[in-house]
């Protein structure tokens, strides 16, 4: 499942953070630039993804981010 590698990302990232589909990426994890970007070259890689920069601002939520993945995969 898309979400459950998606948290893994994340809880690694973001250690002790809940991590939920409703997380807002800015609010609730108070993540900064390059974190976020980490995360997703991990993705991109996970997934054979590439995330333009348009797309990356556009994902406010985890679930943004699973749903990017699931439509693009």
């Amino acid at each position: 499942m898309v979400f459950e590698k998606v948290k893994e990302f994340l809880q690694n990232a973001f250690k002790g953070k809940e991590i939920n589909l409703d997380t807002k990426f800015r609010e609730d994890l108070q993540a900064d630039s390059i974190k976020v970007l980490s995360v997703i070259m991990d993705i991109e890689d996970e997934y054979n993804l590439e995330l333009d920069e348009e797309t990356i601002r556009s994902i406010v939520t985890v679930r943004d981010l699973v749903e990017y993945i699931e439509k693009n995969i």
